[in-house]
């Protein structure tokens, strides 16, 4: 983790959220090993 996981989402309350568009435009490298929960909420 670091600046380029920053760039595509970032932590709030303990949840990965910003996992939009965005992520699904990262480079796999930068994606998060698995799909962001609580993107309903």
């Amino acid at each position: 983790m670091g600046e380029g996981y920053a760039a595509w989402y970032r932590i709030e309350g303990g949840r990965r959220i910003g996992c939009g568009e965005e992520w699904l435009g990262a480079p796999e490298a930068l994606k998060p090993p698995d799909a962001c929960p609580g993107l309903d909420g």
